[in-house]
């Protein structure tokens, strides 16, 4: 798999370790703790792969370095078809799973740190955002990119993290005032493009920001720059199958949407990818099935 390495260093705020610093400890005994020490990181990808015939399993567990304990292990069973795309699969799936994974590992650690610095809040924002678009959450997740940012006014990843809170709270109608909060969103976006031209994240949400104000071929675009830099968002596939929905084209949605659920099947953002869907086939007069996805 080591091929497909740059999928995983996509991870937001993760570095990866190179492939060649990393087969050094091949087939070797060694204690994960020491690789920590050696190689100064703080978390360990292990995987196997078993073949039988024309189908073959990978197994993979994410270790905390620093205590040698387990804390998620996910099993990959495929067919050998084409073994490059079976790859783009599984990485595209694991980088989205990892993100997850460990945002809620940081954000546990940050919750001990004393005191935090912009990098701890920030990954105890995600921590709520990620449990669910609600007023709560929001606010939470809110409150840490704010505090992010006072200690750190340049911090790309609160910038990009406060403008998708933002977002979410505006398109999930949880105030009043939602354009101008989307306005505010954007201008945050700008700033965090201005200051990192190729963020991946930066540009999806800009993309989404425009298709949630009318400006969906131009948020399509964003959301398609957004791929370019990192094919693993899944969430950018999803918004593209918005803004067909907003271009009238309706019929195009559900590829899009297929697309999103087979990089990231267990999304915690799935939900929105659905009721796009169903939005679709509302305008498409599939009241029946609009109904049932909703």
């Amino acid at each position: 798999m080591a091929r497909r390495r740059g999928g995983l260093s996509r991870i937001g705020g993760a570095s990866v370790i190179a492939r060649n610093s990393a087969f050094f400890y091949k087939d070797k005994s060694v204690d994960v703790r020491q690789i920590g020490r050696e190689l100064n990181v703080r978390y360990a990808l292990e995987g196997s792969v078993q073949r039988s015939g024309s189908r073959f399993r990978v197994n993979i567990q994410l270790v905390d370095a620093e205590t040698g304990n387990h804390l998620w292990a996910e099993r990959f069973d495929k067919t050998v078809a084409d073994l490059f795309d079976v790859q783009d699969e599984i990485v595209s799936r694991l980088a989205n799973t990892l993100t997850s994974q460990l945002l809620e590992v940081e954000a546990q650690r940050a919750e001990r740190a004393a005191p935090p610095d912009a990098t701890d809040l920030y990954f105890q924002g995600w921590a709520f955002a990620n449990k669910g678009i609600t007023p709560e959450y929001m606010t939470k997740a809110r409150s840490f990119f704010e505090r992010a940012l006072t200690l750190d006014p340049k911090n790309i990843e609160a910038l990009v993290g406060m403008a998708g809170i933002n977002l979410g709270m505006a398109a999930n109608h949880l105030i009043d005032d939602g354009t101008t909060l989307l306005a505010v969103a954007e201008t945050a976006l700008i700033r965090a493009l201005s200051l990192a031209p190729r963020h991946a994240r930066a540009h999806m949400f800009t993309g989404a920001v425009r298709i949630n104000t009318n400006r969906a071929a131009l948020g399509i675009a964003e959301c398609e720059q957004a791929l370019f830099l990192d094919r693993n968002l899944a969430s950018a596939h999803g918004f593209i199958g918005l803004g067909k929905v907003f271009l009238g084209r309706g019929e195009e949605t559900e590829a899009h949407i297929q697309e999103a659920f087979r990089l990231s099947p267990r999304d915690t953002y799935a939900y929105w990818w659905m009721a796009f869907v169903a939005n679709a086939k509302f305008q498409l007069t599939a009241y029946a099935e609009a109904v049932r996805l909703r």
